[in-house]
């Protein structure tokens, strides 16, 4: 009787075993001619890149913000800094010369808050380097270099051993509700997270991981690569944007390589039910999709899986699951191969009183999709204003403790007061629980408050998305208040920007008859001046600071 391997302790531990487990498995780079790269592979260029920081006198503890667009040069950027026993922050790269100063404002903000020795950039992104650094006031404190002036500085390797409560990355947050902040993540956290994720996701060794997500977002660099590295799988990568513009390739690849996991939030999945073309498809290899991020689409979850199951999706393929970068990725999932769970509950109740009630009235019902049960060494609970458990049917706030929760926020005491309670994270999400099932219903921040009611703006938004004058995916819903009126503000993008002058009061229509709630403004824009957070989900708090600013025109 054979025995099941320890799991390894660190981030080195688990790349190594990666290395001498692998055979022909590593990583398969869809914008690099589709080369495939062993781990092992993956390892030694990573240990040049360690060599190359030790030898520009990189020491243990150093900070490294790594910008690179192309994605090897990414990868092994962050597993040198790893090795070297830095600690890494992956940060988005720019997108067009033409957002060139507002992309340096933005990520300038973070690398001032990070305090990098290193900047590491690549030959697509060179010249980025100084001009970050300038604008976060580093000039002088750290150093610019280009992944291949690290490989070339290599020389002997000096291996770095971590313990286990050492600092293995610091992990800047989307931004979706407040400023970024650096979530400290130890080696022993990730490595939890890492371990609940393949276990729930029973990853084996044929299985090959498919991903476009973006490696300075949670579920692509926790998800996607150390969960690939951990069970030493294929793992498939491409880039969002060559996602978002090509799907139907990003299919072919599916295809091509057996992909039978990813990962992504609901527009990832909207986009190739509306843009991917199955059509003579064969994708039965798809076993599991995990969807999260943000409250799950149960309407999108039953249209994909009709779509799709024409071509070998399976109707147990999806794993609604919820998650924050505060504890490395995942906290609950839906097990795999088990279908998942919706439950239509009455809107009065829910809106009204804070409480579920199933629903009596089809007319008047929302529909929320299970988020599975907690994942190992994780405990959740529901709590009310007060930090005080409620009761299973109870909409409060959703509370975390276990293994992957973080140390701290990096240098921001306060928020880490505010965040940590006595071994508990406070999400600021809410939801309910139900047969230790959990339910996540949105987000404190974001609750549109009006008539005594709590109004939720995915709800908004999904009454929006049902005109077929408005592009799918663009719609932003928020409360706000005028000086004289409250009420609500739909940002949309038109399918056609030549046809736009029935759709403000088609939209009042709607969101009136649906929710009975009024709506103060309707502000049209192209899809991609709606602001977004960095793992593409639409930014509703910021979008309501530009409004209020008298700048989301």
């Amino acid at each position: 009787m054979s025995s099941t391997p320890e799991f390894p302790q660190t981030l080195p531990d688990i790349l190594g075993r990666a290395s001498e487990t692998c055979g022909n498995r590593g990583l398969i780079f869809v914008d690099e001619d589709e080369r495939r790269f062993t781990w092992a592979e993956i390892e030694a260029q990573a240990q040049r890149v360690a060599a190359g920081f030790q030898n520009l006198d990189g020491k243990p503890g150093d900070r490294v913000a790594i910008v690179c667009q192309g994605l090897r040069p990414l990868v092994t950027s962050f597993f040198g800094a790893v090795l070297a026993g830095l600690h890494p922050s992956i940060l988005p790269t720019p997108i067009s010369r033409r957002r060139l100063q507002g992309y340096l404002a933005h990520i300038g903000a973070i690398v001032r808050v990070a305090e990098p020795s290193f900047v590491v950039v690549d030959e697509e992104v060179e010249l980025v380097g100084d001009p970050l650094m300038k604008e976060a006031g580093l000039e002088g404190k750290a150093r610019a270099v280009r992944h291949d002036e690290l490989i070339a500085a290599s020389g002997r390797l000096d291996p770095y051993k971590p313990d286990p409560d050492e600092i293995a990355v610091i992990q800047f947050t989307s931004g979706s509700t407040s400023s970024p902040r650096g979530v400290v993540l130890p080696h022993r956290c990730i490595v939890a997270n890492v371990r609940a994720i393949v276990e729930r996701l029973e990853v084996e060794p044929d299985d090959v991981g498919g991903g476009w997500l973006p490696m300075y977002h949670d579920m692509g660099l926790i998800g996607n690569l150390l969960g690939a590295t951990a069970r030493s799988i294929d793992l498939v990568l491409t880039t969002p944007f060559n996602f978002l513009r090509r799907p139907r390739r990003w299919l072919d690849v599916m295809e091509r390589h057996n992909v039978s996991i990813t990962a992504g939030p609901n527009v990832s999945y909207r986009h190739l039910l509306e843009r991917g073309e199955i059509l003579g498809r064969d994708l039965g290899r798809w076993r599991v999709a995990i969807i999260g991020a943000e409250p799950v689409d149960a309407e999108l979850l039953a249209a994909f899986t009709e779509t799709f199951g024409r071509v070998g999706f399976p109707r147990s393929g999806f794993m609604p699951a919820y998650g924050l970068a505060e504890v490395g990725l995942m906290v609950t999932g839906v097990r795999a191969q088990e279908e998942y769970e919706t439950v239509d509950v009455d809107r009065e109740a829910l809106e009204g009183e804070g409480i579920v009630r199933p629903a009596s009235d089809v007319s008047n019902h929302v529909r929320i999709v299970s988020c599975g049960v907690p994942v190992r060494e994780t405990s959740v609970r529901i709590v009310d204003e007060r930090g005080e458990p409620v009761a299973d049917g109870r909409i409060g706030e959703i509370s975390i403790a276990g293994s992957s929760v973080m140390r701290e926020y990096f240098n921001d005491s306060e928020a880490t007061a505010e965040t940590l309670h006595g071994g508990w994270l406070m999400t600021g999400d809410l939801g309910y629980t139900q047969d230790e099932q959990l339910f996540v219903t949105g987000r404190k921040k974001e609750i549109i408050i009006f008539g005594g009611r709590n109004y939720y703006p995915q709800d908004i938004e999904r009454a929006v998305h049902s005109l077929e004058l408005v592009r799918s995916g663009s719609v932003v819903a928020f409360g706000t208040s005028n000086g004289r009126d409250e009420g609500v503000v739909v940002v949309a993008a038109p399918r056609n920007p030549q046809n736009t002058e029935s759709i403000g009061e088609r939209v009042r229509a709607v969101v009136s008859e649906t929710l009975n709630l009024p709506v103060l403004d309707v502000i049209l824009l192209e899809s991609g001046r709606i602001p977004r957070t960095t793992s593409g989900k639409l930014c509703r708090g910021r979008c309501r600071d530009l409004y209020e600013e008298g700048k989301l025109t």
